[in-house]
């Protein structure tokens, strides 16, 4: 299980809620989530800031203004 498949299971959430709550499209966030595959054979793994978004959602932390 990928590190947000587990983060989006901890929170109780759709890939859809998951997407909505990260500000991208739910192609984006599945396409992280599946760490799908590029034409290169590189996975698509999510950014580091992507990751640090996940905990501070988990964290209940709200957005800087």
């Amino acid at each position: 299980m990928t590190a947000l498949k587990s983060w989006r299971a901890r929170m109780g959430w759709t890939q859809t809620q998951a997407a909505e709550a990260m500000g991208v499209t739910k192609p984006t966030y599945q396409s992280w989530e599946l760490e799908k595959r590029w034409r290169d054979g590189k996975h698509m793994e999510p950014d580091r800031i992507v990751l640090l978004a996940a905990s501070a959602l988990e964290q209940r932390l709200p957005p800087l203004e």
